[in-house]
């Protein structure tokens, strides 16, 4: 996968209620980890949007907002444990991810928790 250009804007703002991929807009209220961690988050939204990237089949029983989050939280899962070795971050991020405004977020953790980020992944890339 590729992204379609190679300048991505994004833009930091103050004054609005979610962060999102397109156009790329963040929210100015992160620190440094949560910030990098949201960027990363909406960048895999924008390589699987660039790549007309399919969902695997078998999540399709979910949510359509837990279905494109399977994948992207394996993705996150295999960097936090694997690049920067930060599981006490990762579990920061699923702790906020399991609140009740965040239902869909939650089941899609639960999932990658319950099949392993590995196989997620393996099963996206041979899809």
């Amino acid at each position: 996968m590729e992204f379609k250009r190679n300048i991505i804007d994004c833009y930091i703002v103050s004054s609005t209620p979610k962060d999102m991929n397109s156009p790329l807009v963040i929210r100015s209220r992160y620190n440094e980890k949560e910030f990098i961690y949201t960027v990363l988050h909406e960048l895999i939204h924008t390589m699987f949007a660039d790549n007309f990237f399919k969902q695997p089949k078998e999540f399709g029983k979910h949510s359509k907002t837990t279905i494109n989050h399977i994948v992207l939280f394996a993705l996150i899962e295999k960097y936090y444990l694997e690049v920067v070795e930060d599981k006490e971050f990762l579990e920061k991020i699923k702790e906020i991810s399991n609140s009740e405004v965040n239902k869909e977020y939650k089941k899609a953790w639960d999932i990658v928790e319950e099949k392993g980020y590995q196989d997620i992944i393996k099963t996206a890339i041979t899809n």
